[in-house]
């Protein structure tokens, strides 16, 4: 196993694998019913209210009842399946509610 660290960083390859590999873990460790009703929440909330940021998208599907036995970073695979598929964009960026109002929080729209 490799130890990156700030001067001797991964390939950009490499940091892209490694985090699908991380994703697809989660995301099968959540299982694939909750992964259909998560992508069709996301959907149908943009179809709805336009432009989200991504974490009031995860906090709204979990207060619908779509909750991740593994928790909320579940939600990601979703994330990154619709973009993958050009369902849904990065529109922009904000700060993020759960991360003590850091930059970093990605704002998602219908594609």
């Amino acid at each position: 196993m490799s130890h990156w660290t700030l001067f001797d960083p991964p390939s950009e390859e490499e940091a892209i694998r490694k985090r699908d590999v991380a994703i697809a873990q989660v995301t099968t460790n959540a299982g694939h019913e909750f992964s259909v009703k998560a992508r069709e929440f996301i959907v149908k909330y943009l179809r709805e209210h336009g432009p989200t940021p991504g974490e009031t998208l995860t906090a709204e599907a979990m207060k619908s009842g779509i909750v991740p036995a593994n928790g909320p970073k579940a939600f990601g695979g979703s994330f990154l399946s619709l973009s993958k598929k050009g369902v849904i964009i990065k529109y922009g960026f904000c700060s993020r509610k759960r991360g003590h109002n850091c930059v970093g929080g990605v704002i998602w729209a219908l594609a």
